[in-house]
Order: C-alpha cells, then sequence, then structure tokens
C-alpha cells in the first residue's frame, strides 16, 4: 500500500465517485480511464464499463495485443528505479508534454509468456481500470508496450510504502493505526464489492501520495498522508478463473492465510477466498500497533507453521480493544472472521469509535507519531537473556582456556561442582568441551586436577536438582552441582554423546 497527502485536484473537470459508488463511467471518468487497443481494432477503443451498475468488471482479451493506446515510450522520460519484482521494474516517468510524474511499471513480456503469467497482467489492469475513480486505490493512466515490454503508467506515490513509516515510528498510536486501518477498510470493501480479491496485502503494498500543500497544510508540522493500496499482480476476480490452483500460494509468507496455503481455492471455495485479504488486515494492524508482524520465524517454513495453527502471541502491554479486533481477525475458519458477512461488523468495531468514515480520503489524519507505549516481546526476554548466557559462556571459555588443548577445543559447559570420592568433598571447576573431553579444576590454585574419561559407554543420571552421576566403565563420579541444577549438565553431557556417537 502507499500513502498519498491530501487528495490531488482532477486532471479532468469531473469529479471523483465515492469509494462505494457504483462504477458506471461518465464522460470525465471515461477520459481519465486508461485507453485500451483491442487487438482487432484499428483505433483506440475506450474502456467501457457495464451498465449493470460497475459489478461485473469489463473483460477484454487476455492477449498481448490488447495491451496499448494513444501513448507511446518516446511521450516519456524514463528516470531511476523506484522498485524492482519479478517480471521487471518500476520507474520515475516524466511525461514530456505536460511534465507531469508518474510511476512506470515495466514488464518483460518474454518473460510473461514464459511464466505463463501474462493473465495476470492483463488482470492486474483489469482491476485498476475498474478501481480508477476509487481514492484508496492506486490510479492506472495509460498502457502501452513496445518489442520487449509492456507499460503501466501508474499514479506517483513519493512517500513510500506503509513498511517505511512503521519501521521509522517503530509502531503508530492506536489513533493513528485505526485511522490508515479505517481506508485500507475502505479500499477492501470497494474491492469485495466488485468481486475483486487482492491476495497479497501487505504494508509494502500500501502506499503514500503528497501533492503540493495548501497554505494549510503549510503550517503543520507533519505530512497529511493517506493511503493507496497498489500491486495487483496476484489480485482475482472471481469467477473469471475457472481452474483451480495446486501445488502454489500466492501472497507473502508473514500475512498469507491458512487456507491459501493448505487448499486449493475452486470456484466453491472462491467466496472464502476474499477473507484472506480480512486475514492480512489483521497482521497489518497488529505490524502498526506492535511494530512487527504476528507470524514471524527464522524461516519461510516457521513462519508457514506457525500461520496455519494460527500460532501467535500478544505482546505485554498491547491494548485491549486492538487485541480485541485483530483476535477475530486472525480466526483460522475464514467464515468466522469479523468482517466477512459484512464490513459493517468492522466499521462498528471499538477500535474505530473515533472514525468518521464519510470522507476519509479528505480528512486529516492522525500524526504518524511513535508510540510512547513499552510493548514487551518474549522472544526479546529470550533473546537477551541468551545474549547474557552467551556473554557469561565468553567470559568462562577466556577464564578457563588455559586448560584447553588447542583453539579449536571450545567449552560447551561450565560451572562449580562439589566431588565426592568416600568422605572427601572438593570444591571443583567442571569444564566440558567439544572434543568431548570432561575435566576439572582447583579453581583457586587454577589446577587441572584430573579428567572424567569420555568413551561411548559414558552415562550421566541425576539423582535429584543438586546430586547426579556420572557412570563409566571403572568408576562412577559422585558430584553436586552448587547452583542446583544437575540437569543441566545430563542434558550437555548426553547431546555431546550423541554428536560423538555420529562421528
Amino acid at each position: 500500500m502507499s500513502f498519498r497527502n491530501q487528495r490531488q485536484p482532477s486532471e479532468s473537470s469531473g469529479t471523483e465517485d465515492s469509494p462505494r459508488s457504483s462504477l458506471r463511467s461518465s464522460q470525465s471518468d471515461a477520459e481519465l480511464s486508461p485507453q485500451i487497443f483491442r487487438k482487432d481494432s484499428t483505433g483506440p477503443v475506450r474502456d467501457s464499463r457495464s451498465n449493470t451498475g460497475g459489478r461485473e468488471p469489463q473483460r477484454m482479451s487476455s492477449d498481448l495485443g490488447a495491451i496499448s493506446s494513444k501513448k507511446y515510450v518516446k511521450d516519456f522520460t524514463f528516470g531511476r528505479v523506484l522498485g524492482e519484482g519479478a517480471y521487471g521494474a518500476v520507474v520515475l516517468g516524466k511525461e514530456n508534454e505536460t511534465g507531469k510524474e508518474y510511476a512506470i511499471k515495466m514488464m518483460e513480456q518474454r518473460h510473461l509468456m514464459k511464466e505463463k503469467k501474462v493473465k495476470y497482467a492483463v488482470t492486474e489492469r483489469d482491476i485498476l481500470t475498474l478501481c480508477h475513480n476509487n481514492p484508496f486505490i492506486v490510479k492506472l493512466y495509460y498502457t502501452f508496450k513496445d518489442d520487449q515490454y509492456l507499460y503501466y503508467v501508474l499514479e506517483l506515490c513519493p512517500n513510500g510504502e506503509l513498511l517505511d513509516h512503521i519501521s521509522k515510528a517503530g509502531s503508530f498510536e492506536e489513533p493513528c493505526a485505526a485511522f490508515y486501518a479505517a481506508e485500507i477498510i475502505m479500499a477492501l470493501e470497494f474491492l469485495h464489492d466488485n468481486g475483486i480479491i487482492h491476495r497479497d496485502l501487505k504494508p509494502e503494498n500500501v502506499r503514500s501520495l503528497s501533492p503540493a500543500p495548501s497554505d494549510e497544510q503549510q503550517i503543520l508540522s507533519h505530512l497529511i498522508l493517506h493511503i493507496k493500496l497498489t500491486d495487483f499482480g496476484t489480485a482475482k476476480i472471481v469467477g473469471k478463473e475457472k481452474t483451480a490452483r495446486s501445488n502454489s500460494f500466492v501472497g507473502t509468507a508473514e500475512y498469507v492465510s491458512p487456507e491459501l496455503l493448505k487448499e486449493k481455492i475452486t470456484s466453491k471455495s472462491e467466496v472464502e477466498e476474499n477473507s484472506s485479504d480480512l486475514w492480512a488486515l489483521g497482521c497489518i494492524i497488529y505490524q502498526m500497533i506492535a511494530g512487527r508482524p504476528p507470524f514471524r520465524g527464522p524461516s519461510e517454513y516457521v513462519i508457514f507453521e506457525k500461520v496455519e495453527n494460527c500460532s501467535y502471541t500478544f505482546p505485554n502491554g498491547f491494548p485491549d480493544t486492538a487485541k480485541d479486533l485483530i483476535s477475530r481477525l486472525l480466526v483460522l475458519d475464514p467464515d468466522s472472521r469479523l468482517g466477512f458477512a459484512s464490513f459493517s461488523e468492522l466499521r462498528e468495531h471499538s477500535f474505530f469509535s473515533g472514525i468518521k468514515w464519510e470522507d476519509l480520503h479528505v480528512q486529516t489524519p492522525p500524526q504518524m507519531k511513535s508510540s510512547q507505549i513499552k510493548m514487551v516481546f518474549e522472544e526479546d526476554v529470550v533473546a537477551e537473556e541468551e545474549a547474557k548466557r552467551k556473554k557469561m559462556q565468553e567470559e568462562e571459555n577466556e577464564k578457563w582456556k588455559k586448560f584447553l588443548l588447542d583453539e579449536k577445543e571450545l567449552i560447551l559447559e561450565s560451572g562449580l561442582i562439589w566431588k565426592r570420592k568416600g568422605r572427601s568433598v572438593k570444591k571443583r571447576q567442571l569444564i566440558l568441551t567439544n572434543k568431548p573431553r570432561l575435566i576439572y579444576v582447583d579453581p583457586k590454585k587454577m589446577v587441572l586436577k584430573g579428567e572424567i574419561p569420555w568413551t561411548s559407554q559414558l552415562k550421566p543420571e541425576a539423582k535429584n536438582n543438586t546430586s547426579w552421576f556420572v557412570h563409566t566403565p571403572k568408576r562412577t563420579y559422585i558430584l553436586e552441582d552448587i547452583p542446583g541444577k544437575s540437569q543441566r549438565w545430563i542434558d550437555a553431557i548426553n547431546k555431546q554423546l550423541n554428536v560423538s556417537t555420529r562421528d
């Protein structure tokens, strides 16, 4: 999604439709809409929307020859790269005649045909044509092609992605998160009302647009930004795709819904598929408030497992109202997600109590302030404890490294114990290394006192939290862990026994 600053003046004399209006095209709408050549046409044919209220997208040829217009490559000066995708790049473009700047999406035709993605390019064009007058969806102005590329001339959203703003702020205050969530909801409601599913909703696909500020805006200390949904490359028009998908999913790991991971979507289940956008909405609201997505992990595999099990937690300090909303969106059953039956359910949630839904796109949004609520994540606590343990381990290694055989020998576990033999009780520093070796040192005199012979028959055994044994073929060593954590020794020795056995 993108951000835009306060509403731009229309390029025609017509006024923009409400986001909930029908898709009937006025004369000014036709002038603004992308101009399309049909393959069998000798001249440009305006895209005319259905006269049935606009609920059905205009069906166009999926042939590459259908994508063209009055504009050509020579009409634009191409500048820096704004972003890159799987099938090409988005570059800054300036129209030579007017000096107006656009974002021009360039898609390599050969690659689209090789990967069998032509239909996705055409679907994206059709969707953007349908959504041209919606204030929360990026506008498509022209389409044309040359021998190598397809070109989509899009509205320029110069203020970056929602993700950029979240990263900069760390997290949003609740009123700010509610406002931008409300704008996303307005966009989704329009899409779903017209049979369109985004399927890759994420902060990177929410962008921002800034027109020249008015006098009123100039006195404000912050940009007035509104969202624009972008990137409909994997979007779907319900009923248009008749065959089921298999062995693949669309979306991004952190935001993809569990049903898109698990099942093959068919015409029977595609009604439920639009609920995947509601799942992604829940993930985005969580991220705006917490600063990170709810499903995260070191790999996509780990993230997918969490998504499939709806396994996530809220950090300490997460607002209760937002927590309730997200808990109703991140639900495994698609039919049970808040907003599936009606978007009015979402709008009526107490999280949006301060939102005035009418004319949202011309209102002044809350300032993007960093939340003052300190949120504590479980993984941060674990990471902090692990960092402390690692630091202590490094200090231990430095202290006892004189007893190691060489630089490759590392200390795996180390600690003070009582070593018993008959009536004798000695305080010793027990050290387990990766050789493996199990040695004990006089910590006062810093002298090596002995080594427990390491064999495959060595066996540790816990007696209680403090006392434990190490059985060897010739002797049993009786030990007591001074901190009272004997199990750590049992686990460490058994782990190293398994490693040495494999080796």
